[in-house]
């Protein structure tokens, strides 16, 4: 979008996203229209096409940084070592990635992909991109409003914390069970919300 006037961003486990840092990783989703341009980049390599041919040819706004990437994991997954960086997977029908010397199929790697490929155990590339990378304070305050989900109330540091850097408010949903009347667990507490602190009673029937 083109900014992040009136834009509100919910964040899930917001705790681990922000005070753990973790917003920082990147995140990584396959994409079908470049998958089918690896698959058909590769297709060319196995049949000796040059990444500098395929890069004269190319003409997707992507296809030069799919072209790179394929090459220099093409490369990777022809050195990659059976029975140390993969082992084939009878239930997968291909190559998994091992870790703890177990096969891992929920393991992504371009390279890995790319082995199967030259194997002939696949003849396609799941090729994920990087969408977005969560990013900095600076990027989270950009934002119109924030509404973040937590199953814990956080320490009073963490609260502090949130408050200073976010200027955050914070209120509680009780457990579903209390608000619903006939429950042996009914308990019908005002929850403070907005800035003037008000009570709200939440109930469900």
């Amino acid at each position: 979008f083109d900014g992040y006037e009136g834009r509100v961003l919910i964040l899930d486990e917001v705790d681990a996203l922000i005070i753990d840092e973790e917003p920082n990783e990147a995140f990584v989703y396959p994409n079908q229209e470049l998958s089918e341009m690896a698959s058909s980049v590769a297709r060319s390599m196995a049949n000796g096409t040059s990444p500098e041919q395929l890069k004269m040819g190319s003409k997707h706004p992507a296809g030069e940084r799919v072209i790179r990437e394929m090459a220099k994991e093409w490369a990777r997954g022809q050195r990659l070592k059976a029975g140390e960086d993969f082992v084939y997977s009878k239930e997968m029908g291909r190559y998994c990635a091992l870790h703890s010397g177990r096969a891992n199929p929920k393991d992504w790697s371009l390279a890995l992909e790319c082995r199967n490929f030259q194997d002939k155990l696949s003849t396609h590339i799941l090729f994920q991109e990087r969408l977005f990378v969560m990013s900095r304070p600076r990027v989270f305050r950009k934002y119109h409003r924030i509404l973040g989900l937590s199953g814990s109330i956080g320490s009073e540091a963490e609260r502090r914390f949130l408050r200073d850097t976010y200027r955050a408010a914070f209120f509680e949903v009780p457990p579903f069970l209390k608000t619903c009347r006939g429950s042996p667990f009914h308990e019908a507490v005002p929850v403070r919300i907005g800035e003037l602190k008000r009570p709200v009673y939440v109930e469900t029937s």
